[in-house]
């Protein structure tokens, strides 16, 4: 995969490849690039926590502190390689998960995925898992296990490298996202297809083995406190939130701001350590924008506009 994994949330692909266009004509500038790391830099200043995003030519970077790490940047294998699909940071900050995905034949007909962890600190790598395929991956809460989605959805518990299935349902390529106790996962589910798919807010119990489906919708995140699942709607036109049982539905985020209306939505809301603010990223004509929004006021600032940095997770 490549960078267009980012645009593939969207329904609406004439927009998504517009926006594509837009930044290969002329979002590689270094002057840009050093004005977007700058953004970062500042917003992780004012808030607390460790960041996680994902750009354009495949960098996994994290903001702590007013400091950009790109902990794969001098990891020869791979500087170069656009292969790798949504990671996820650990709880504590100090490693990144990711799939590498390669093609083992010359007609692609043929694909290997690899799961790696990257110290991020001193860039030295671990593979964990190599499988046929996989994509989508979310470390548990407690770090010693990794939900992710590789024909329906799976755990990877770290320690002895054992991969439990946990259901076969049909899911696309958005990250799971685990419950603050560990008891539970949220994760997309869809059934139809072509127009007609339906996509679905599953929550899936990991001590009973009981599927419930709380809502239709896309990409659930799970808040810190665990009182809450925000989501996308299948419109990718606002983001909700709802209670563990589907219940108490309320409005989080609007797709339209200001002097834009109608963007689409992309991707995860991700929630800020202290549940009191979220980042989230938009798709217009001209590129992409990361908004930040204080979830009390409803207030919205511009974290990044265009170059496909996609905000992933926010740790303490």
């Amino acid at each position: 995969m490549d960078r267009t994994i980012l645009l593939r949330r969207s329904n609406n692909r004439s927009v998504a490849l517009l926006a594509l266009f837009a930044f290969l004509a002329g979002g590689s500038s270094s002057g840009r690039a050093d004005r977007e790391l700058a953004g970062l830099a500042g917003f992780s200043q004012a808030h607390k926590g460790a960041l996680l995003w994902y750009d354009a030519s495949g960098r996994l970077l994290v903001a702590n502190a007013g400091q950009i790490i790109d902990p794969l940047g001098r990891v020869t294998a791979f500087s170069k390689s656009p292969g790798r699909t949504y990671p996820s940071l650990s709880p504590d900050g100090k490693k990144v998960a990711f799939v590498q995905t390669e093609n083992l034949s010359q007609d692609e007909k043929r694909e290997e995925s690899s799961i790696w962890i990257v110290d991020v600190d001193r860039g030295t790598l671990d593979k964990v898992a190599v499988l046929p395929w996989a994509s989508a991956l979310s470390w548990s809460p407690a770090g010693d296990k990794l939900a992710f989605i590789s024909e329906g959805l799976k755990i990877l518990t770290l320690g002895d490298k054992h991969i439990t299935l946990i259901t076969a349902d049909t899911s696309s390529d958005a990250i799971p996202s685990w419950s603050p106790d560990e008891h539970q996962i949220a994760y997309e589910s869809v059934t139809g297809a072509g127009d007609h798919r339906v996509f679905h807010v599953n929550i899936a119990d990991l001590l009973s083995g009981e599927i419930k489906t709380i809502a239709e919708g896309r990409s659930p995140s799970w808040s810190p406190k665990g009182d809450q699942i925000a989501y996308l709607d299948s419109g990718e036109q606002a983001y909700f939130a709802v209670s563990t049982t589907g219940a108490n539905k309320k409005l989080l985020v609007k797709a339209g701001y200001a002097a834009f209306k109608g963007p689409l939505l992309g991707m995860w809301l991700v929630w800020s350590p202290d549940q009191l603010h979220a980042i989230y990223n938009a798709y217009y004509d001209g590129g992409v924008e990361a908004i930040g929004v204080d979830l009390l006021t409803g207030k919205k600032t511009i974290i990044k506009r265009e170059g496909y940095f996609a905000a992933v997770d926010w740790r303490p």
